[in-house]
C-alpha cells in the first residue's frame, strides 16, 4: 500500500480552516491538482526495487564488553570479523566509530533513541576495509548522535578517561600559569624577558615615523 495519498477535499478545507483560510471548491481543485504529480513521484519511488549488498564476510552479533575488558567504556560492541586472505590491510585490526553501519552488529550512535536497532548492510568503508584485508573488532563508543568530540555524553557507554578529563586539564594548567610555572613550549629555566624588561625596551627605542605623525 503507498504511504502517500491524496487528501479529501474535507481534508484540504480543514487544513485551510487551521491556518485561518476559506477555501473555495476551485482553491480546492487546483491544490489537489497541483499535489497529483508529487504523489505520483512518491509511488514511482516506492515501486523501485532497493538493492540490499550482500554480506561477503561472516560475522556474529557480538556483545557489550564489561569490567576490566572495558576499563574505560571506550568499546561499545565487540564482534571480530575477518577480511579478505590478502590486501593492503592484512594485518590491520580496526575499531569502527558507533555512527557506522555493520550488518548484523547493533548500532546506537550514542543516542538512547536507537538503542536495539540492528543494521542490515554493512556500509561502503566497511566493504572496503574487509575487501582490503583489514580484521573489524567492533564498534568503539560514540558521542550522542556524534554531535561531540567526546563520547563521555555517550548514553549507553560514555567513556571515563583514564587520567583526567580535558577540563581537568584545561584547568590545571590555567592554575599552573598562574601561579607563573612555564607554559609547555618553555623550559623550566626560561630566558624570556620579564614584563619589567620588555617594557623598559620597548621605552628606550626610538619612536617610528608612524608614532610621530
Amino acid at each position: 500500500m503507498a504511504s502517500a495519498k491524496l487528501p479529501t477535499p474535507d481534508e484540504l478545507k480543514a487544513v485551510g480552516r487551521q491556518l485561518g483560510m476559506t477555501l473555495s471548491d476551485d482553491d480546492v481543485k487546483f491544490f489537489l491538482e497541483t499535489m497529483g504529480g508529487n504523489i505520483a513521484a512518491y509511488h514511482a519511488i516506492e515501486a523501485m526495487v532497493d538493492p540490499m549488498p550482500p554480506v561477503k564476510y561472516p560475522r556474529t552479533p557480538g556483545y557489550r564488553p564489561q569490567g576490566a575488558e572495558n576499563k574505560y567504556n571506550a568499546w561499545y560492541y565487540k564482534s571480530e570479523v575477518q577480511g579478505a586472505p590478502s590486501g593492503k590491510l592484512k594485518g590491520k585490526r580496526i575499531a569502527l566509530k558507533d555512527n557506522v553501519c555493520l550488518a548484523g552488529v547493533p548500532m546506537m550512535n550514542g543516542a538512547s533513541s536507537l538503542e536495539g536497532y540492528v543494521p542490515d548492510v554493512d556500509a561502503t568503508i566497511v566493504t572496503r576495509i574487509l575487501d582490503a584485508g583489514g580484521t573489524i573488532l567492533g564498534k568503539r563508543s560514540s558521542a550522542r548522535c556524534t554531535a561531540s568530540t567526546s563520547a563521555s555524553r555517550a548514553a549507553a557507554t560514555p567513556v571515563r578517561p583514564g587520567r583526567c578529563t580535558i577540563r581537568e586539564r584545561w584547568g590545571t594548567r590555567r592554575a599552573g600559569r598562574r601561579r607563573g610555572a612555564p607554559r609547555p613550549w618553555q623550559p623550566a629555566t626560561s630566558t624570556w624577558p620579564s614584563a619589567a624588561t620588555r617594557a623598559d625596551r620597548s621605552a628606550s627605542r626610538p619612536p617610528t615615523a608612524a608614532s610621530t605623525a
